[in-house]
């Protein structure tokens, strides 16, 4: 077979990788990244693409538009605090270095239940993030450790009032025209961390490039959409780049609820997600069992790789709104590593050779799926399900695009509690015991506090009417 590696230009790819990591774009924090924007609209425009685009509605960061205590220290609201006044026994002080940060929510989500209005967190390093999608319903502030004593016995008063911005993402789109009515889509998302404003694994707040989260990826589509732009295609092949998937897919779920190209003729979606830390030629490869044709495809086309493949589409990336939705995906991935949303994400390691023959082998695939008539949806019996961190799960994927209160379903995974009881898409979770389901951290929350075989009562919504059930985990 003749080799392809001439077709991809080593140092395009760095390029696009050098520019989208650095220091100038500040992270391209969803909401926040029109320079990234720009480029990637500037270089398809460059190699003769039409450009269309879907902006959506997010919220961005915290703003502080008021905020009074009493007491003369440092103090400084937490990124998942709600507005509200409170005082004296109304506030609950902890120390918060006993906890990470799911146990300081979880935490807080404990005192509201227990009535308080507001937690203040003794904290020896400071919480920098200053985005997040939901609050929990309490005023939550953090106080250096040091300020402990001022704190004692003292008669305290807050008021806070805080407010999101309203922030635009924005999806980015180009077709080559083919000569069906099939589509062939081939995403990465471009958004990533800024600052370390959500999801870091870092203790500073400075600027996370993402090099391998996602600027491989998404140099991975702008040298795929080159080597496309003059080719014969048999069917259309859209490559789409994604907003805000680090809060949770929201670009690639706002498409599926608003698609530009029929998704009954999506015949594939192809996803990059870390592309750029090949390690011992081995690349993994989620949804390879989607279609029943696919695992033969990635097999015979296969030169280089040591192959792990994951039949199940499902995971956190893009690829999954398009599989809850009975589309065949392929998500390629070379692994986690030590500097995965940290500060230390930077160019000067990505493997670019890597992402070169990467490429080589997804050309392979594509041109394979381009001459394959119908590719045949196929149902994964067997996988991952959301799930908290202790014994017990529910089984549903939740949408985390949703903005009203409870969890929507996407998805409800086979042979668990969630599709015993009869929850199904669109369902909206609202209580589960005792306790009431606001939003994810209420839903995480709720399953630390039940254990294998215990029954309990579900309260959820469907459509407009309200259904109560008894669930066993």
């Amino acid at each position: 077979m003749i080799s392809l590696l001439f077709l991809f230009s080593e140092e395009n790819i760095k390029s696009h990788i050098y520019f989208l990591a650095n220091d100038y774009l500040e992270g391209r924090l969803c909401g926040y990244n029109q320079i990234a924007r720009d480029y990637i609209k500037f270089y398809l425009k460059k190699l003769g693409y039409e450009i269309i685009t879907q902006e959506f509605d997010v919220d961005g960061k915290i703003k502080i538009d008021s905020f009074y205590l009493s007491l003369n220290i440092p103090a400084k609201p937490l990124y998942f605090s709600s507005s509200g006044y409170a005082k004296f026994n109304e506030i609950s002080i902890v120390d918060g270095d006993s906890f990470d940060e799911i146990g300081l929510i979880h935490k807080a989500i404990d005192e509201r239940n227990k009535k308080k209005k507001a937690i203040i967190f003794l904290l020896s390093k400071p919480i920098q993030k200053s985005y997040f999608k939901n609050d929990l319903n309490i005023i939550a502030l953090q106080v250096p450790k040091e300020y402990k004593d001022s704190l004692k016995n003292k008669k305290i008063e807050i008021f806070l009032k805080i407010s999101k911005e309203k922030v635009k993402g924005e999806n980015i789109f180009a077709i080559k025209k083919g000569k069906s009515l099939k589509y062939v889509i081939i995403g990465a998302h471009y958004d990533h961390l800024g600052y370390g404003d959500i999801s870091s694994l870092d203790s500073i707040y400075d600027v996370h490039n993402g090099a391998d989260d996602n600027a491989s990826g998404v140099a991975g589509v702008l040298e795929l959409a080159n080597y496309y732009k003059d080719k014969q295609v048999s069917d259309n092949i859209v490559f789409a780049f994604w907003d805000c998937e680090e809060i949770g897919t929201v670009g690639s779920d706002y498409y599926i609820k608003n698609p530009l190209f029929p998704l009954e003729n999506t015949k594939i979606y192809i996803n990059f997600d870390m592309i750029g830390r090949l390690k011992d030629s081995t690349l993994t490869i989620i949804g390879s069992k989607t279609a029943i044709e696919l695992e033969d495809i990635l097999k015979r086309n296969n030169q280089f790789f040591n192959l792990k493949l994951v039949n199940s589409g499902f995971g956190s990336s893009d690829q999954n709104a398009f599989y809850n939705s009975k589309i065949p995906v392929l998500h390629f991935f070379t692994g986690v590593h030590k500097d995965y949303h940290k500060t230390t994400d930077d160019a000067n390691f990505i493997n670019y050779e890597g992402i070169k023959e990467i490429l080589e082998y997804v050309i392979r695939v594509v041109d394979d799926i381009l001459r394959t008539e119908t590719l045949t949806y196929n149902e994964i019996k067997q996988e991952r399900s959301f799930t908290s961190s202790n014994r017990v799960r529910l089984g549903v994927i939740p949408d985390y695009s949703y903005e009203g209160v409870g969890i929507r379903i996407i998805g409800v995974s086979k042979n668990t509690p969630a599709e015993k009881v009869g929850l199904k898409e669109g369902d909206i979770i609202l209580k589960i015991g005792e306790y009431d389901i606001k939003n994810i951290y209420d839903l995480t929350y709720a399953l630390t506090k039940f254990k294998k075989g215990q029954k309990v009562k579900i309260e959820f919504k469907r459509d407009d009417k309200i259904i109560t059930e008894n669930i066993k985990f």
